[in-house]
């Protein structure tokens, strides 16, 4: 699987138990975050009774449109649901104008002409709790890393809605509910306002290493290294009545035994009371695998930087040796080999760079850097692919710049590299991008803007996010990297960046480095105007 469909996995993962055991909550986010993941347009999630018919179900529709209702209910009446359900197993429709287990009298106007559709049953043992449902423009979209991916999906959706759906049964009655609370396969205690345990379910009792007796009236705190917006174990709770919240803490043990684990915690009326119910959910193995995917993704990122610093090195010495060639195509090619390769180069060191930011390394190596100097580099670095793109950069550097600051120069020529190529993308031939300089109450603001659409608003605190590839400013598609190594590198300097747009108006990414960064001298003996250099 995936690095990017690991992330989408645990994504999914989180949030439905977050979402708790609301059935409506977790039909909802489950069709739609799996849909995005696997960028489908259209999709049903449907669940059935006992006796095999629907209970519920959710249309997703990536233009938000659920009107397309109808067009699903042929599909669950005379479609592909009911070959999953019955086979009890994933079936694919390569090509719905031609497989007859796709109907075809839909209305063109609610479903696409052609493309492909895929069918997942959501099993529990031997019987079928649902189906998930996806469709795709596209004809044979579903491969085997689509299909390996949503049936991972399917397998954790199955858990979460049979879950959802037992404690809906349950707290229809007090006794079924108290079998539940029992049974569950999760850790479960009941607390009082002020935070003291009145009841523990048998798996809590198992886990933590107490009797049940010992369990009654001790501190929550005990158990949980807690924070006190969650509880305050000396007066009342910050939660009002229905609401909830989920955290990740460190469960205590009776033996002192510390274990990593995800709580869901919500205040319910229970025997005419308020209390606080707390699931808890051990997250060892999924800390171990993330773990592990980092050690391993590190160990290859370091192997990559071998074998590319070779490459490098070999084209240095044949452009050298063909700068004279007579075919003139062969500068050129080389030149684009020794730019993709730099390029390469700086993916790999910012996956690297971005692990150890991420487990809290320090990977900086402050030096007195020449801020113009380092400015003007980026911008020549980056002017063979602004030349090739018919685009102009405009810098903008105020007369106050000091001449000198303390940073990580790499890193920072890095960031600038990664704005300036970033805004290139997306800006339109013929068009410019500005890079400005000045001071902001004692600290340096560096931002460059470009020419292009802008970015969506609900995309906005998206965009330095790791594996982040939104479907916005113009379809562009990435890794998702670069903006994340953007902030986690200036952070590590103690400044900040974010981004500003208007949709159709362009975006703008700025960034700023503290006071401490700046590189104190003497005041000039006159200033000048503004610079600005075409």
């Amino acid at each position: 699987m995936s690095g990017e469909n690991f992330e989408a996995l645990y994504r999914i993962a989180r949030t439905l138990h977050e979402q708790g055991l609301d059935i409506h909550k977790t039909l909802r986010t489950a069709i739609s975050q799996t849909a995005q993941a696997l960028q489908v347009q259209h999709g049903c999630l449907i669940t059935f009774q006992g006796d095999g018919q629907i209970d519920h179900a959710f249309v997703y529709a990536a233009d938000g449109d659920n009107a397309k209702a109808d067009v699903w209910n042929v599909l669950l009446d005379h479609g592909l649901v009911g070959y999953v359900q019955y086979g009890r197993r994933t079936v694919i429709i390569r090509n719905i104008q031609t497989d007859p287990r796709w109907p075809q009298n839909l209305d063109s106007s609610f479903a696409p002409e052609g493309g492909s559709a895929i069918g997942v049953p959501l099993l529990k043992g031997q019987y079928v709790l649902g189906v998930v449902l996806l469709l795709h423009n596209e004809v044979d979209y579903f491969g085997e890393i689509e299909i390996a991916f949503l049936e991972e999906v399917a397998a954790i959706l199955a858990a979460a809605i049979g879950n959802a759906v037992d404690y809906r049964d349950a707290r229809q009655n007090d006794l079924p509910y108290q079998t539940l609370f029992d049974d569950a396969i999760n850790p479960i205690l009941l607390t009082d306002l002020q935070g003291y345990i009145i009841d523990a379910n048998r798996k809590a009792c198992d886990v933590l290493g107490y009797e049940r007796s010992e369990l009654l009236r001790m501190p929550i705190s005990r158990i949980h290294r807690l924070d006190q917006s969650v509880v305050n174990v000396q007066g009342n709770t910050m939660l009002e009545q229905g609401e909830e919240m989920a955290f990740r803490t460190i469960a205590i043990t009776a033996t002192g035994q510390e274990i990593p684990i995800l709580v869901r915690t919500r205040r319910i009326k229970f025997d005419d009371r308020d209390v606080l119910e707390w699931v808890e959910r051990d997250f060892t193995a999924q800390m171990e695998l993330e773990q592990l995917r980092r050690d391993l993704s590190a160990m290859v990122y370091h192997d990559l930087r071998g074998p590319l610093q070779n490459i490098r090195g070999s084209l240095f010495k044949l452009d050298e040796v063909l700068a004279s060639h007579t075919n003139r195509l062969v500068p050129t090619l080389l030149q684009l080999a020794l730019r993709s390769t730099r390029q390469l180069q700086r993916m790999v060191d910012s996956l690297l760079d971005i692990q150890r930011l991420e487990d809290g390394h320090n990977i900086l190596k402050p030096e007195k850097t020449e801020l113009r100097a380092l400015l003007n580099e980026a911008i020549q670095l980056v002017s063979p692919i602004y030349h090739e793109a018919e685009q102009e950069i405009i810098p903008h550097f105020s007369y106050d710049l000091p001449g000198y600051i303390k940073v990580d120069s790499d890193i920072l020529l890095r960031v600038i590299l990664n704005l300036l190529e970033n805004a290139s993308k997306y800006t339109p031939t013929n068009s410019k991008v500005w890079l400005k300089a000045t001071m902001q109450d004692g600290e340096l603001l560096i931002s460059v803007r470009d020419s292009g659409p802008g970015i969506p608003d609900n995309m906005l605190e998206h965009v330095f996010d790791k594996f982040s590839r939104g479907k916005h400013r113009g379809g562009q598609k990435g890794v998702g990297l670069g903006l994340a190594f953007c902030r986690l590198a200036i952070e590590a300097h103690g400044g900040q960046i974010w981004a500003e747009s208007q949709e159709g108006q362009g975006a703008e990414f700025i960034l700023t480095l503290p006071a401490s960064c700046i590189v104190k001298s003497p005041p000039k003996s006159s200033a000048s105007d503004m610079a600005s250099v075409s």
